[in-house]
């Protein structure tokens, strides 16, 4: 309910389309500045993680004991647990990726637009001074060039560092299961 909540205030408070994301690209957290997003997304990912694991080490005596067939409905909330540790990882920051996606086409189409008039300006005198012609050119690249690094902006409020966090959250409460299994049927093929 409170995920709900919260990523319900994020759409709110970043989602509107009169309201324009100032996304700080170089930012030191590679997140454009929104590192605390990203580690609040990535708390509720160990939320669910938490979650998977109680629910996987259930899951886990049950095989051990035998009893798993009674309780198979454990099979259903463990193929939940992906999805539901998915939305609660990605659903805080959808809202923040829209807005940062938004900030940079508006950038783009800033930088695309100056360009346009730039070169018509200088296709339309291209028998003027050849100095003139070379500083038009020059800025021309420059545009170019700022056109490229503003395409290489973030657009996702999370770092490599912290979605390898993530993925190793959602794998680590699955292991116990994967080793009572690769048990079990290591068992079956060494009894053949």
């Amino acid at each position: 309910m409170n995920l709900t909540t919260n990523v319900w205030l994020l759409h709110e408070l970043l989602g509107k389309n009169n309201k324009r994301l100032n996304i700080n690209p170089l930012h030191p957290d590679r997140c454009g500045g929104l590192s605390p997003l990203s580690q609040y997304s990535l708390n509720t990912a160990y939320l669910a993680a938490i979650i998977g694991t109680m629910i996987t080490l259930s899951k886990y005596q049950f095989i051990s004991q035998g009893i798993a067939q009674e309780y198979w409905y454990f099979n259903l909330v463990i193929l939940l647990y992906i999805p539901i540790s998915l939305i609660c990882f990605f659903g805080p920051l959808l809202t923040a990726r829209r807005g940062m996606r938004k900030a940079k086409e508006e950038l783009l189409s800033e930088i695309a637009k100056q360009f346009q008039a730039d070169y018509k300006r200088i296709h339309t005198s291209l028998r003027s001074d050849g100095e003139m012609l070379k500083k038009e050119t020059t800025k021309l690249q420059e545009l170019r060039s700022l056109y490229t690094l503003t395409n290489e902006f973030p657009v996702w409020p999370f770092d490599v560092t912290t979605l390898r966090q993530y993925l190793l959250s959602v794998v680590t409460p699955l292991l116990p299961l994967v080793l009572k299994f690769g048990e079990y049927y290591f068992k079956r093929m060494v009894v053949k």
